[in-house]
C-alpha cells in the first residue's frame, strides 16, 4: 500500500510539472499578445494618418480612402482577436490556478496517509514481535 500511495505522488508530482510548463507556453503566448495588440495599434494610426492624408487631397486620395478603412477595419479585426486570445488566456490560467489547488491537497492528504501507513506498518511490527515474545514466553513457561 506504501508503494501505492508513492506512485500516486510521484505521478501527482508529473502533472504539476507539466502544469507548470503549460503555465509557462501560456505566458509565451501572451507575449506573442502583447506584440499582435501593438501591431493592431500601430495599424490603426497608420490607417488614421492615411485617411487624413486622403482627405487633404481630396478625390485624388479615394483609392487611398479605401486602403485606410481597410486599414481600420484590419486594426480592428486583429485588436478583436488580440482581446479574444486575452480573454482565453485568462480563462486558462484560472483552470490551471485551479488544478494547482488540487494538486497540492492531493499531495498533502498522499502525503499524510503515507504517513498513517507507515505509523500502521511500525504498530503492526511491534504487535507482531511482542506475539512472537509472548508465543516465546509461553513456550518456557
Amino acid at each position: 500500500i506504501w508503494r501505492v500511495f508513492s506512485d500516486i505522488t510521484d505521478k501527482i508530482g508529473n502533472v504539476h510539472d507539466t502544469s507548470k510548463t503549460i503555465n509557462e507556453e501560456l505566458k509565451k503566448v501572451q507575449e506573442i499578445n502583447v506584440e499582435i495588440q501593438k501591431n493592431a495599434n500601430y495599424a490603426n494610426i497608420l490607417a488614421l494618418n492615411a485617411s487624413i492624408e486622403s482627405a487633404r487631397v481630396g478625390a485624388a486620395g479615394k483609392g487611398f480612402a479605401v486602403v485606410s478603412g481597410e486599414m481600420r477595419n484590419f486594426a480592428k479585426t486583429s485588436s478583436d482577436s488580440a482581446k479574444a486570445i486575452d480573454q482565453t488566456i485568462t480563462g486558462i490560467n484560472d483552470k490551471l490556478k485551479m488544478i494547482y489547488g488540487t494538486i497540492h491537497e492531493t499531495l498533502s492528504v498522499s502525503s499524510s496517509q503515507q504517513e498513517n501507513i507507515e505509523t500502521i506498518k511500525e504498530t503492526l511490527e511491534q504487535i507482531c514481535s511482542l506475539s512472537e515474545k509472548m508465543k516465546d514466553f509461553c513456550k518456557n513457561f
